[in-house]
């Protein structure tokens, strides 16, 4: 029941002391800002997907055998079960012993699933058909009894032939999913990423789209416009056309191995990616995976092929600048062989001594599949297969030295064997430049770090510190504290890190020096995210709430002992009176809502797709 006398009461001292104190209302707010953790409101710099986590130990993965009512499948559990034996031992050397994917098939009978729409429907390959596809499949394995949320992948395999092998509009194109959501039941979900193959494929194939599900992206022209001839990479990445290897024009079947049979393994830069070689260290004598090579700096460099297992240097990077998204450009150079399993039917020309040195152009903020990493060609011209740097026959023409004069930058092959190159990177041309930090407002000691180099403000709020031309990292001290004349504020208030004068916000930032270079860090007062700001802030509130129910309380009872000392009597008002005719409504005794005492009356009251690229070009 609604009783008047109890709203009325608590709404009247709600509306008196809010407005009797606008103080009061501030504190609030600071309170409740004082709670908030700055990164929350923070403008974020959207994650650009890579790198990606290190990707190790067995990779739990279902593949689902599904066919369709216009085709059955014509391939037996047991030979999937083969191909993906292949795959396993593929990934197992690719990652130097450290991943591997432990597969189920399913069913595992002579029948396969058989999905509700024709094979003729899922082939229009359409995002809408590619996702009903995915989904038929799972549900197919789920109604079966397989438990899904105890598989990290799924592949489908389908009967038929593959689109990117026949180039038939009518035949399923291989793609994969990232992160599918699948339904379980009216409230639950899982998310599975989820590739499709076909029965036909070759081992290529299945471990081109596992790297999907791994979270690598395809490295081809996807636009089958920027580079249709070479795209990209040529045949030495499985991730480009290196999936399709051995790629010699022979029949298959017939005395050499059928196409995609022997796909190339992962380059240095999807290694990097997958966490298989560590990267951001220095060139030294006991450096393992990848060693960076600054600018200024020069380096004598025994580059290990990447094939095998090492514990020497299997990769140099050769930072060049910092792009404007913050991503940045680089160069990579690995030495690859014809030594193990897989790479022993990399495209070498018979001009070369099986081996030699890939250099990429890195440009991470172009989009993947638009030439985000090329091969830089030692013999510009033709095909790809004779990209290596190094030692080779006539009518090759050697070329032991790559060099970028803009950006200081020199390679030269020194020496060779089967294993091995040794490489000097000489970089010590760059020219020396000034790097000036400032501190705004200007404060003393504030700390700057600069390529690691750790420095503090001087009494004009600066860093000054000579650098190479180059990429260089920065970082200034995120939060200083605030003074008010000469005293400092050490509880509530800080200057906390804002932006850069030149529009950036990410701190640490990198920024390239192409010329004398000078920054400005922005700070702004903010109200500190501390538990001791929130309990000094309500400890004040509590203390002027108090104050002020204290006056009014003394102020009412000062009126009540004037009014009886003038000899008036105070009797208790009535909240509500009965009606004469015996209703039970209640009437208000005066008109509550005009006088305000009385609130009025408030109510309360799917997903992007990775295609294989085709044996012969998109």
């Amino acid at each position: 029941m609604f009783r008047p006398v109890r709203f009325e009461g608590r709404w009247t001292v709600f509306s008196r002391v809010s407005r009797a104190s606008l103080v009061t209302a501030i504190l609030v707010c600071v309170t409740i800002l004082s709670l908030v953790p700055l990164s929350s409101v923070a403008p974020k710099k959207l994650p650009i997907g890579l790198p990606l986590a290190a990707v190790n130990g067995p990779q739990r993965t279902i593949f689902i055998l599904v066919k369709f009512s216009d085709q059955s499948n014509t391939t037996k559990p047991s030979q999937v079960a083969s191909t993906l034996a292949t795959m396993n031992n593929y990934y197992y050397e690719d990652s130097y012993g450290t991943t591997s994917f432990q597969t189920s098939i399913s069913p595992m009978g002579p029948g396969w699933y058989t999905l509700p729409s024709p094979m003729s429907y899922y082939g229009t390959d359409t995002a809408s058909t590619d996702n009903q596809l995915v989904d038929d499949g799972l549900r197919a394995a789920f109604n079966s009894g397989v438990d899904l949320s105890q598989f990290k992948f799924a592949t489908l395999v389908h009967a038929g032939n593959d689109e990117a092998m026949t180039h038939l509009a009518s035949d399923i194109h291989s793609f994969t999913i990232q992160g599918y959501v699948f339904s379980t039941g009216p409230l639950t979900s899982i998310k599975i990423s989820t590739s499709v193959v076909s029965e036909s494929d070759p081992v290529g194939v299945y471990a081109h789209e596992s790297g999907h599900l791994l979270g690598l992206p395809d490295l081809y022209d996807v636009t089958g416009r920027i580079d249709p001839t070479n795209n990209f990479l040529g045949y030495w990445e499985i991730m480009a056309l290196g999936e399709w290897n051995p790629n010699n024009g022979l029949p298959c079947p017939g005395t050499s191995p059928c196409p995609g049979t022997y796909p190339a393994l992962h380059s240095s830069w999807s290694k990097m990616q997958l966490g298989w070689l560590a990267s951001g260290q220095s060139c030294s004598a006991t450096t393992s995976g990848i060693c960076t090579v600054q600018s200024g700096t020069a380096a004598n460099i025994t580059l290990q092929n990447l094939e095998q297992p090492t514990s020497g240097v299997q990769a140099l990077k050769i930072p060049i600048a910092f792009n404007k998204d913050g991503t940045m450009t680089y160069y990579l150079l690995e030495m690859r062989a014809k030594l193990g399993t897989y790479d022993r039917y990399l495209p070498f020309p018979t001009t070369y001594p099986d081996a030699g040195v890939l250099i990429y152009d890195v440009n991470e903020s172009i989009p993947a599949g638009h030439g985000s990493i090329r091969l830089i060609d030692a013999h510009p011209g033709g095909g790809l297969d004779d990209a290596p740097f190094g030692p080779c026959f006539s009518p090759c023409a050697s070329e032991n030295t790559f060099a970028d004069q803009p950006n200081y930058v020199k390679v030269i092959i020194t020496s060779t064997s089967p294993t091995a190159y040794s490489i000097t990177v000489d970089r010590t041309a760059a020219p020396a430049l000034l790097l000036q930090i400032n501190t705004s407002p200007g404060s003393t000691g504030v700390l700057v770090s600069i390529d690691g180099v750790n420095k503090t403000s001087d009494s004009t709020g600066q860093v000054r510190m000579p650098v190479r031309y180059g990429p260089h990292t920065i970082y200034v001290q995120s939060r200083i504290p605030l003074t008010v004349g000469s005293a400092t504020v050490t509880v509530g208030l800080a200057n906390a890190f804002a932006s850069w004068d030149d529009g950036a916000t990410t701190n640490p930032r990198g920024v390239s020096v192409v010329k004398d270079t000078f920054l400005t860090a922005i700070y702004r007062v903010t109200v500190e995210p501390s538990i001791p700001t929130a309990l000094v802030a309500f400890g004040i509130f509590g203390v002027i709430l108090t104050a002020v129910l204290l006056h009014r309380h003394r102020s009412r009872r000062g009126k009540a002992n004037l009014a009886m000392s003038q000899g008036q009597v105070i009797s208790p008002v009535p909240s509500v009176i009965t009606m004469p005719t015996g209703s039970s409504r209640p009437i208000p005794q005066r008109d509550l809502d005009k006088e305000g005492l009385l609130p009025g009356n408030d109510s309360f009251a799917r997903q992007s797709v990775d295609h294989t690229q085709s044996a012969d070009g998109p």
